[in-house]
C-alpha cells in the first residue's frame, strides 16, 4: 500500500490559494474582507454584510487545499485518499490551529495592501481561562482587527443568545431550551476538569476529549439527554465508554477534579452562553425537538437572524467601533438600513 505523508508544504498551499485569487483580482483591494472560522460563521456573515464585503471562510480554504492535495493522488484507493485527508488536515490544524489561520489569512490579505481587513474567532475556552488566571474576561489577541466572540464561547451560542434574549424563535420552540442549556452547561463542567485530569497525567500515556464521547453516545439522544443532567452522570457514561481505561481509583479522581473545576466555574456566575457549547446545546436539543438536526437548526438560525438582533452583542459592537475608528465603510445591514 503507497503510503501516507504528510508534506511540509500544506502550509504553503493552503496560503497559495488565497494568494493566487488576490492576484487574479478576485478582491477589490478597496472593499472590505472578513475572515471566519466556518460554514456556519460564513452564512451569517453573507446574511448581514453590505454588499462591499468579502467572506472568507478558513474551512473552505481548507477543503480547497485537500482537493487539490488529493487530486494529485488519483492512483491511491478511496480509503487511503480519505486516510491522507485527514491526515493532511489534522497536520494543518494541530500546527496552526483554527485561530491562527484566520489571523495568518489577515495578515496576507494586509500584506497585499487591503486597508479594511478583519478576522473572527470563536472564544473557545480562552475567554474562561483569562478570567480564571487574571480576572479579566477577555481575548489575549494583540491585533485590533482580530475579534472573537465574547462573551458568547463559539458562534452558535452568539446566535442562539440573541436569538433567544430578542424574542426571534416562536413560542415554545425550541423545546426544553433552558434545560438544554443546562446540560450543556454540564458538559462544559467536565470538559473543563478532564482537562485539568489530562494535564496530572492520572493516566498516563493517554489524552480524553469529550468529542469521541459526544459524537458516539449523542447517536441516541434520549440516552445522551438523561446522562447529561449531571457531571456525576456525565462521568458514569463517560467512564463506561473507555472501560478499559479507567479503573476504580482514576475515576474517583476524575470526579474530585471535575466536581472542584465546576464549584470554580460556578461561582464566576457566567451565561450560558459563555460557558457551554454551541455542538453540545444542539445535540441535546434534538431530544426534545424531535426531527430537527443541527443542520437543520443552523439553516433555522440562518433564516430567523439579522443584524438588528445581533448589533447589541459585544462582539459586533467592538467591530462597529473598529470600523468609525478606520473610516471603513458600512460593514452590515439590516432589513431596515439605519442611517449613518
Amino acid at each position: 500500500m503507497n503510503e501516507i505523508r504528510t508534506r511540509p508544504e500544506m502550509e504553503e498551499d493552503f496560503l497559495n490559494i488565497t494568494k493566487a485569487e488576490i492576484r487574479m483580482g478576485q478582491y477589490d483591494i478597496e472593499q472590505p474582507v472578513v475572515i471566519v472560522e466556518g460554514i456556519l460563521d460564513s452564512k451569517v456573515f453573507g446574511k448581514i454584510r453590505s454588499s462591499n464585503l468579502n467572506v472568507i471562510s478558513i474551512e473552505k480554504l481548507i477543503r480547497a487545499t485537500l482537493k487539490k492535495k488529493t487530486s494529485e493522488r488519483k492512483k491511491l484507493t478511496k480509503v487511503v485518499l480519505h486516510k491522507f485527508e485527514n491526515k493532511e488536515r489534522v497536520n494543518l490544524t494541530k500546527k496552526h490551529g483554527v485561530k491562527e489561520l484566520v489571523g495568518a489569512i489577515c495578515d496576507l490579505f494586509i500584506e497585499k495592501g487591503f486597508t479594511f481587513v478583519f478576522g473572527i474567532q470563536d472564544a473557545d475556552k480562552e475567554g474562561i481561562t483569562n478570567l480564571i488566571r487574571s480576572g479579566k474576561f477577555e481575548s489575549r489577541n494583540k491585533k485590533p482587527f482580530l475579534f472573537q466572540t465574547l462573551p458568547s464561547r463559539d458562534i452558535e451560542m452568539l446566535l442562539y443568545s440573541q436569538l433567544r434574549s430578542g424574542d426571534i424563535f416562536q413560542p415554545g420552540f425550541p423545546k426544553d431550551f433552558l434545560n438544554c442549556t443546562e446540560r450543556a452547561n454540564q458538559l462544559a463542567f467536565m470538559g473543563f476538569g478532564l482537562e485539568k485530569f489530562n494535564k496530572k497525567k492520572v493516566i498516563k500515556g493517554e489524552y480524553f476529549g469529550l468529542k469521541s464521547f459526544s459524537g458516539t453516545e449523542s447517536s441516541n439522544s434520549k440516552r445522551y439527554f438523561e446522562s447529561c443532567i449531571s457531571t456525576d452522570s456525565i462521568i458514569d457514561s463517560f467512564v463506561e465508554f473507555y472501560d478499559d481505561k479507567f479503573d476504580q481509583d482514576s475515576k474517583e479522581k476524575l470526579k474530585l477534579i471535575v466536581e472542584t473545576k465546576k464549584e470554580q466555574l460556578t461561582s464566576l456566575n457566567l451565561h450560558w452562553s459563555s460557558l457551554g457549547r454551541g455542538h453540545d446545546l444542539e445535540k441535546l436539543l434534538q431530544y426534545p425537538n424531535p426531527g430537527w438536526t443541527e443542520k437543520e437548526f443552523n439553516t433555522l438560525m440562518i433564516c430567523l437572524l439579522d443584524y438588528g438582533c445581533l448589533k447589541d452583542h459585544k462582539m459586533f459592537q467592538s467591530i462597529e467601533h473598529w470600523r468609525k475608528q478606520n473610516n471603513s465603510p458600512r460593514l452590515f445591514v439590516s432589513s431596515k438600513i439605519e442611517e449613518e
